[in-house]
């Protein structure tokens, strides 16, 4: 029932845009005045002139590369990275030994 009536409320709405499209008259186009060729030279010239001269004084200042900023985060990243090591390592010997395939971590291995 809630389908017919959002049907019919559906058909009502596209039936009374297009009656109120269809009540205008049409507007009738008439073309841009013909210019004579000085004034598209004149035109031509107008458009490559910047419109203001916003950007004329002022000078493009870029920000400086932040080394500092780079040097600690890779100094940060070279002192975790041991520590990060030996929590993978101790990591990994859990879960292989909680899996049931636990080798022998204290000799080296063929792996790499």
């Amino acid at each position: 029932m809630r389908s017919r009536l959002a049907l019919a409320v559906l058909a009502f709405i596209a039936l009374g845009s297009s009656l109120a499209f269809a009540s205008r008259p049409p507007q009738e186009w008439t073309p841009p005045p013909a210019m004579t060729p000085e004034q598209i030279e004149a035109q031509k010239i107008a458009m490559k002139q910047k419109f203001n001269a916003y950007g004329k004084d002022i000078p493009v200042q870029s920000t400086p590369v932040p080394w500092m900023a780079i040097g600690l985060a890779g100094l940060a990243f070279a002192a975790a990275a041991p520590f990060a090591y030996k929590a993978y390592k101790s990591t990994a010997k859990d879960i292989d030994v909680a899996a049931g395939y636990a080798q022998d971590y204290d000799e080296p291995s063929d792996r790499l």
